[in-house]
């Protein structure tokens, strides 16, 4: 017909060219269709607009999420909202806070029988799904949380969207980084229990060796290995013990607290589904305004995190000096060390130097934490989504630092020679006096003042302390044994310390390794 717009042609294509007069000309052989891609067929299973090619125009967000709101999003919010390219670290523990929350609706009768076992059948398949690596993750849907809404639904209808009945995203994140947290406390503390292992089985082979203990980066006083290694084991004895405590201790859940201020049922936790959470969680948290706002179990999580990086930290520098040429104590199994492209003389500490310096990064995370948490007011606000980046950064620091500790302190090797060498000080027995003179009846200021001058001559003289005779002995220390100074020896000095309830010396040594191993086997029950 003349001035139609389609003849039934496609776009670009004239009629078939053919002879003059022919009314049949032959057909076109259409194309072959192009496949279809995944996302295509997700757009077609779901009939809404394809949220990835809107974001591009402009028309970001999650399209169930559009409410009041007559404009899309503009595609800058929409990409500063995804989260699920971190966010997606708590996929397993949503699900298990989903199947909970199911297994509540339907004690509240909000779900039938039949509707709750079609929704934990679909839960299970999703969480094994993600386990297995198979899960897709699409950011058009902003986060984990939605994203497994979207699949649930996607896999067994309409009755999926009834799990999201009486709570909201507020609370599910809440959920979600409270067992992450407590998840995640259980793996670092068998990582920890494993580097104290390592530090008792060390002290047990080598520790009646003796080391000076320094004050000031200056050797001032002979100790042992084990000493120092056991101080060590009891800074981290100390990190484990808040891990137990932290996991004890946040067991409440926030179901029931909505958005913000509560929902239209009566959600209590269902005893069938408490092994999901390792039959502990059994309490509500008693206001829902502080529930939603919390971040309370991140917050103490990295402060534990960050203390336990310190030690590590600690740990890591004394391995670097200790190692050094200046220092010479000890040597670094090679396959912990690396050597330079330019002077390949050179051992390096690597594994000692990034012990100290990933460990760095738990401080700022805890900071960051704080500072976004300091100035918000109560309930929700979107602020919080930026708590998630810093709490995995800080577990995956000591899930690196935690296992090299430990294996860096199976690759030593001592110099026990030069050890007792550096611990057999000329005046490390000034302090051996004072006490010696303090036991005669001397006061306390007094003696040390004695002592001091007796070291000030000694040290005028050239000579160390065991070796400043009688004479002066007599001079300076009236009320000292003549015979005194020649017990300033490292063995003699170590045995004197009466204030220590262990000598960490002998068979002292042993008996105390044997009470600390069995006092990890009592603080690591809760971790079987």
């Amino acid at each position: 017909m003349a001035g139609s717009k389609d003849n039934g042609t496609r776009k670009g294509e004239g009629a078939p060219k053919g002879k003059a007069g022919e009314s049949d000309p032959k057909p076109v052989k259409p194309k072959p269709a192009a496949p279809i891609s995944a996302e295509a067929r997700d757009t077609q299973r779901n009939p809404q607009k394809n949220p990835r090619k809107d974001a591009k125009k402009g028309e970001g967000g999650p399209p169930h999420l559009k409410g009041r709101i007559s404009k899309p999003m503009h595609r800058a919010l929409a990409r500063a909202s995804v989260s699920v390219r971190f966010d997606r670290k708590l996929a397993v523990h949503d699900v298990n806070g989903s199947l909970m929350h199911a297994a509540m609706l339907r004690e509240a009768s909000v779900l039938t029988k039949k509707e709750h076992r079609t929704i934990r059948k679909g839960l299970l398949s999703i969480r094994s799904r993600i386990l297995k690596g198979g899960f897709r993750f699409d950011p058009a849907l902003e986060d984990v949380h939605m994203n497994i809404e979207r699949a649930l639904i996607d896999m067994v209808g309409p009755v999926g969207a009834k799990l999201h009945t009486g709570r909201s995203r507020n609370e599910q994140v809440v959920v979600s980084e409270l067992l992450y947290c407590r998840h995640e406390a259980k793996a670092i503390g068998k990582m920890l229990e494993r580097l104290i292992r390592a530090l008792l089985r060390e002290a047990r082979h080598s520790g009646e060796h003796f080391m000076p203990a320094r004050a000031h980066m200056q050797p001032v006083q002979p100790s042992t290995i084990g000493h120092h290694l056991l101080a060590h084991s009891a800074r981290f004895m100390r990190d484990l013990r808040r891990l137990k405590f932290f996991h004890l201790d946040y067991t409440v859940l926030p179901y029931g607290s909505g958005a913000l201020s509560g929902t239209g049922f009566r959600l209590c936790p269902v005893p069938c589904e408490l092994h999901l959470f390792n039959n502990h969680l059994c309490r509500l948290r008693p206001n829902s305004m502080e529930t939603v706002a919390s971040r309370d179990a991140p917050l103490v999580f990295m402060s534990i995190l960050a203390i336990l990086a310190t030690g590590l930290s600690g740990l890591g520098e004394e391995l670097v000096l200790w190692s050094s040429r200046e220092y010479a104590y000890l040597s670094l199994s090679d396959d912990l060390t690396t050597t330079s492209s330019m002077m390949p003389q050179k051992k390096n500490p690597d594994g000692a130097e990034l012990l100290r310096g990933k460990c760095g990064r738990t401080i700022g995370n805890l900071l960051s934490l704080l500072v976004t948490l300091k100035g918000l007011p109560l309930t929700y606000d979107r602020d919080l989504q930026e708590d998630k980046e810093p709490l995995f950064d800080s577990v995956e620091t000591l899930r690196l630092a935690l296992p090299l500790a430990a294996a860096m302190l199976g690759g030593i090797t001592w110099d026990f020679g030069r050890l007792h060498g550096a611990s057999d000080l000329p005046y490390s027995g000034a302090s051996d006096i004072a006490w010696h003179l303090a036991g005669k009846g001397v006061g306390d200021e007094e003696a040390q003042a004695q002592a001091r001058a007796l070291a000030a001559w000694a040290l005028s003289e050239g000579k160390a302390l065991r070796d400043a005779g009688p004479e002066a002995l007599a001079r300076l220390c009236p009320k000292a044994d003549p015979d005194f100074l020649g017990t300033l020896r490292p063995e003699a000095q170590f045995a004197r310390r009466e204030g220590l309830e262990y000598q960490d010396y002998g068979p002292e040594l042993l008996d105390r390794v044997g009470k600390l191993e069995s006092e990890l086997k009592l603080h690591t029950l809760w971790l079987r």
